[in-house]
Order: C-alpha cells, then sequence, then structure tokens
C-alpha cells in the first residue's frame, strides 16, 4: 500500500514549534511569537497548491481571442470561375482557408476559462500556503494591541502596510 504523505509531496521540514518575529505597530521587534504548526496544517500539500496556483490563473484569463471562419468573412459567395474548362484548380469562394484573406480554419474563439475547486480543496491549499511561508521564516506577526497614543488619546494611525503577514523585510 503506498504512502498517501509522498503522494501529495510532504515536507520533511515540520518543525514542532515556530518562532515568528512579532512587532508593534511601529515595527519594533518585541520578541517572538510561538506557534503550534499543526494549527495550521500537518503538512505542505503541494499538488494542493499547484492545482490552486492553476485554478486561479485560469480564472484571470479573459478569453476573448477570435478569428474569423470562412461563413463570417466579409466577400462575394459568387464563384470566382466557372467549373470547368478554364484549365485551372475548381473554386467556389474567395473565403476558402485555402486563399488568402480566407477564414481560419479550427481558430481560437471566445471561451470561460474558468472553473473551481472544492471548497474545502481551497482551504486546504491555503493552509499549506501559509504554513510553507511559516516555515520558510517569510512572515512576521504585527501586535497593535495597547498601543495607546497618549498625546491624543487614541490609537495611532495604521500601519504603512495593510495586513497583519509581511516578508522579513518588512514589505507584504
Amino acid at each position: 500500500m503506498s504512502d498517501v504523505s509522498s503522494e501529495e509531496g510532504s515536507d520533511s521540514k515540520a518543525a514542532s514549534v515556530l518562532q515568528v518575529p512579532l512587532k508593534d505597530a511601529q515595527g519594533e521587534d518585541q520578541g517572538h511569537l510561538t506557534l503550534d504548526p499543526g494549527r495550521i496544517d500537518r503538512r505542505i500539500r503541494r499538488v494542493l497548491l499547484k492545482e490552486a496556483a492553476v485554478m486561479y490563473a485560469a480564472n484571470k484569463r479573459v478569453g476573448t481571442h477570435k478569428v474569423k471562419t470562412r461563413a463570417e468573412v466579409a466577400g462575394t459567395t459568387k464563384k470566382p470561375w466557372k467549373q470547368k474548362g478554364t484549365g485551372r484548380a475548381r473554386a467556389g469562394t474567395k473565403k476558402s482557408p485555402l486563399w488568402r484573406g480566407g477564414g481560419v480554419v479550427f481558430g481560437p474563439h471566445p471561451r470561460d476559462y474558468s472553473y473551481q475547486i472544492n471548497r474545502k480543496q481551497k482551504r486546504l491549499a491555503l493552509r499549506s500556503a501559509l504554513l510553507a511561508k511559516f516555515l520558510d521564516g517569510q512572515v512576521t506577526v504585527v501586535d497593535g494591541r495597547g498601543a495607546e497614543d497618549e498625546a491624543r488619546g487614541r490609537r495611532p494611525a495604521r500601519p504603512r502596510h495593510r495586513g497583519l503577514v509581511f516578508d522579513r523585510h518588512g514589505r507584504p
């Protein structure tokens, strides 16, 4: 019987405890936050990550490509010359794909490339992506609790970057 974790492409990086840098709203170091990686996910599921990435890329495609077939090309439907007696090859229309300016055979037509993966698969892919970022040390937690501005009696302005996840250089 095959091992399921080897099919999914598990990582051997699984740590028992994660140390995540903790910063305050001004960006100053406040130590480390200890997290259990099991709360995010047990392993990185590379197959699901690939499926989710392909789905998101496919959903971004517009699909407006279009060529004209012989039925859509502008022009007359008159026979260019009579069928027999000229010595030339028979021809029925100038719109033929064999002719210059004729239609295109089996060309692209507008279509919708979007599709969805299952809701549970999306959630697992997100958890796997977060676990990979945590294991690679690309996450910093910003703690804004208790940061009161005494002069104004209210919270200070939000940090320049929105959200809670930054890379180790302070970029979103």
